[in-house]
Order: C-alpha cells, then structure tokens, then sequence
C-alpha cells in the first residue's frame, strides 16, 4: 500500500504529466473502508483493494488500470472441479450475491496444487513426499497451468499475467476488461488501454 503525502495538488501531477507528453493510465491509492479515494500517486492499484477503490471513485475510476491476473475470461478450468474461470467466477457471484475478485481463482487453485501434491506423496503426514511433488510438480489450473520445473527460480511457478482497466458495466458500476495481452493471446482482450476519463 502507498503512503504518499497527507494532500498533494492533482492539478499539479496532471500538468507535469502533460507537459511530458504522459498520458496517466492509473493513478491512486487504496482508501480506508468507508473513504473516499483520494488520487495522488501514479502507479496501479493492488487487486484486493481495487473493487473497494474503484467504487469510492465515481466517475474518475474510469480506465482505472490494473495488473489482471484472473477472471472469467481466463481459458482454464480446475483440475479438480472441471469449472472453468466463468463458472467459478459466476459461482461465487451466485452464492456471494457481490462482484467476483481475482483472489478467488487463485484461492481455488491453492486446493488444486494441494490435492495434486497429497495424490502424489504416500499421504498427509509424507512431509518430505509433499514437498517432493510440490518441487516436481506440473499442473493444469483454473488460473493456468503450474510449473514448479520452469521457473523463473527453483519452487516457484509462474502465472499469465495480461492488463486490465476498469470500465463502466451494466451489471456492476464497474468491471475490469482485458485491454493488454502480450505474450498470452490465449486470454482474449475486451478493449484497447484507454486514457483516464
């Protein structure tokens, strides 16, 4: 979270964006629960404030952009239920009766990996068994497919990660739409980056 100045002049940052020919594609910082947002940094908004942020918004979070690393548009589905990312995304809209969040694919995959590692250790207490797959371990999730063996350092596995902004929507005041993709052409774009309204 950022923790810029108590009060910077807005006005200020946009004629120096301006002046240096840059067009801002995000600006903010993370609200308090119950707060306004008040932008005053250049830099993307943390997923799991976005939605709170981008309803204190109003009309300046149009184009609002954000880092997009799960959603119902993602062509993957879980290796453990056979949902695709539409289907959890709706389930959870469903039984939530509130706006999907990003969170939600990779809490979902956090189950798939564990399921996968016990399947392949000699059980829930096989410590080292458990780490072994985890190290070796190659998996097709809802939030795409895993690989321990790839990198890009050893136990760690890399996600699609595509760019997003924040547009008005029927169903909620707002919804992130895929605006950038390089390479994950896989996982459709909704739009073109957008300057801030």
């Amino acid at each position: 979270r950022f923790e810029g100045p108590a009060r910077l002049d807005l006005g200020d940052l946009v004629m120096v964006a301006y002046e240096d020919q840059f067009r801002p594609v995000a600006l903010g910082q993370s609200p308090e629960p119950g707060e306004r947002a008040r932008p005053n940094h250049r830099g993307l908004i943390h997923q799991e404030d976005a939605v709170r942020w981008q309803y204190s918004l109003g009309a300046l979070g149009e184009n609002v952009g954000s880092e997009y690393w799960w959603g119902p548009p993602f062509p993957f589905k879980s290796s453990v239920t056979g949902q695709s990312a539409a289907q959890l995304a709706a389930a959870y809209t469903k039984s939530a009766k509130q706006q999907w969040t990003q969170p939600i694919g990779f809490a979902h995959a956090v189950f798939e990996v564990a399921f996968a590692a016990l399947a392949k250790a000699k059980g829930p207490t096989d410590k080292t068994g458990i780490i072994d797959a985890i190290k070796t371990l190659k998996l097709d999730t809802v939030v795409g497919p895993l690989n321990w063996n790839t990198g890009p350092v050893p136990n760690v596995a890399k996600t699609p990660l595509v760019g997003g902004q924040w547009r008005k929507s029927k169903k909620y005041p707002y919804e992130i739409v895929i605006v950038a993709n390089p390479g994950h052409p896989h996982i459709p774009r909704a739009g073109h980056v957008e300057a801030l309204a």
